[in-house]
């Protein structure tokens, strides 16, 4: 393959270069503040900067991150522009009612009881403290960035944890990276993983559901949640679950397979590139678009600096464009 560029899509194909880079620069940045001092931000600092430049909540919090950051944007021309680009965009305000209404939560009941090595426990939620909330987000520019959130009051949400760390959890992520699914759900649905159950569990509820057979291959999280959820899901005679490795279970099944709707959590690229061939949905499909964008880009600007002779030529960066958007990817043969 050849990628032969004028002057003028050869600039932009670097600024695309750039703006990449930047992605993954800004990615590791704010990861590395949600994970590591999500309290940064507090009710008693927004509140000034409310009171005093009568600007949003968002915005307060927004500034007030970029200077956990490290950011001057008031006199950084640079850290100005990434504020205005991935900071401000980001972040939103969000309300408990939009998220923590649905009876499978609003009813369900914690009893503390340990099994195996995992439990169902209540995580707090500080005010103010920062999380994500929703997938990623991909401008007309390739600039992307993951929507960061916050609640003005604290509040607490189901969990699963094993030896004292959460491996599935209701948190705002998983209810708003999982709101499609439930609305798609019909006929016999196959889930790629069990999770905390809250899938399961709207999806039960539905009369164009079936059945639901749930692929997990963890025994413990399996029998917590047959012990402690299962029993207070309406409908929960439509579940089935089976203790088998999600990937195996289907790369050795007869093709195709008997479901109507089949929904995958993965956030592992490789997975998703072998399942996407069945049909499947997947909760968090635009972080690994994103993910699978930087790996073909990568292969792009290499051929862009060092072209190859024979092959397709490419002369337009408009060609390199189209290459990268999610239409492109959810078909694209990589390797990886």
């Amino acid at each position: 393959m050849k990628i032969l560029l004028d002057e003028f899509d050869s600039r932009r194909m670097e600024r695309l270069a750039s703006t990449i880079e930047t992605n993954s620069a800004m990615a590791e940045a704010l990861s590395l503040y949600v994970n590591t001092n999500p309290k940064y931000v507090t009710i008693k600092q927004i509140q000034e900067f409310v009171d005093e430049y009568e600007m949003p909540a968002e915005m307060a919090y927004s500034m007030i991150l970029s200077t956990a950051l490290g950011f001057d944007i008031h006199k950084n021309n640079v850290h100005q522009e990434l504020y205005q680009d991935y900071i401000l965009p980001a972040i939103n305000p969000l309300r408990k009612e939009d998220f923590y209404n649905f009876p499978s939560i609003r009813n369900l009941r914690i009893s503390g009881r340990k099994i195996g090595s995992m439990e169902l426990t209540l995580r707090q939620i500080e005010a103010c403290e920062a999380l994500y909330y929703d997938d990623c987000h991909t401008t007309s520019e390739f600039r992307e960035f993951q929507k960061i959130g916050f609640f003005m009051e604290p509040l607490e949400y189901p969990a699963i944890s094993e030896n004292g760390k959460i491996v599935a959890a209701l948190d705002p992520l998983t209810i708003s990276t999982t709101q499609t699914a439930i609305e798609n759900a019909h006929g016999r649905v196959l889930m790629l993983g069990l999770g905390i159950g809250f899938l399961a569990a709207e999806s039960a509820t539905k009369k164009s559901v079936e059945k639901i057979t749930i692929l997990e291959k963890s025994c413990d999280l399996i029998e917590i949640f047959k012990s402690e959820i299962l029993p207070q899901i309406n409908g929960a005679h439509k579940i089935e679950i089976i203790n088998a490795d999600p990937l195996c279970y289907v790369e050795k099944a007869a093709s195709p397979l008997p479901y109507d709707y089949i929904f995958s959590d993965t956030d592992d690229l490789r997975t998703f590139l072998k399942l996407r061939n069945l049909g499947c949905e997947f909760s968090r499909e635009k972080k690994l678009i994103s993910e699978l964008r930087k790996t073909v880009f990568e292969q792009l600007y290499r051929i862009f600096k060092n072209p190859t002779e024979g092959g397709k030529e490419i002369k337009t960066y408009r060609e390199v464009a189209d290459m990268l958007s999610d239409k492109e990817l959810r078909e694209v043969k990589v390797k990886m």
